[in-house]
């Protein structure tokens, strides 16, 4: 009893830790994070992120996700079994109803399994805001940092909230063309995660 009690306290310590780094990452993006067990139960999710995804047109309701239209409700329940299947990344648009809250994109994947309890699946859920900078300015890019025309229109992309294969999407480049430029762009701006290239070319706007 007193080695699951221990084993018990590591794993809690041990979530506590990775999500004050996880939310440290991305509420400088103006974005939010949280851990839900695949039947919508929220596990972790930090005061500010509660706060941005409560209340008319959010996703988040007592300790649920939620959503006030039926049908973004099975796109919500439908995504995390999804992800907690084991599916890579399961995107669901959300939109903006009434003005009441901003148009969002929730993105599900499968959370590391050192988080869950007792072997429990857990899904990370990140939330972007269409209330992000729209007007991006390509030149602007180019000129603040040492990239070209094309890195710059990739890193405009990545600020505007596209992933990868969002933007393999739209431009028709392949996705190896895409995952090279954003690897040089960490390189010439002195970045090692894809997040703080985001953030620092941000502060720009």
């Amino acid at each position: 009893m007193a080695e699951l009690r221990a084993a018990i306290a590591l794993r809690t310590q041990q979530t506590k830790l990775w999500t004050q780094a996880s939310d440290s990452l991305f509420e400088p993006l103006g974005e939010v994070a949280l851990l839900a067990t695949p039947r919508g139960y929220i596990t972790h999710c930090a005061p500010h992120a509660r706060e941005r995804l409560s209340g008319e047109g959010g996703i988040v309701r007592e300790e649920q996700l939620w959503h006030r239209s039926t049908g973004i409700r099975q796109r919500l329940h439908h995504a995390l079994a999804q992800a907690a299947a084991g599916m890579r990344c399961v995107p669901v648009h959300i939109p903006a109803l009434g003005g009441a809250a901003p148009s969002m994109r929730v993105d599900f994947t499968r959370a590391d399994p050192r988080l869950g309890m007792m072997n429990e699946t857990l899904v990370f859920v990140r939330v972007r805001f269409a209330d992000m900078p729209a007007d991006v300015s390509v030149e602007l890019l180019r000129q603040a940092f040492p990239i070209t025309q094309a890195e710059a229109q990739v890193l405009a992309s990545l600020i505007r909230g596209e992933t990868t294969k969002d933007i393999v999407v739209r431009t028709g480049a392949s996705i190896h063309t895409v995952r090279k430029q954003i690897s040089m762009l960490m390189t010439k701006m002195e970045c090692t995660r894809q997040l703080e290239l985001v953030s620092k070319a941000r502060a720009l706007f």
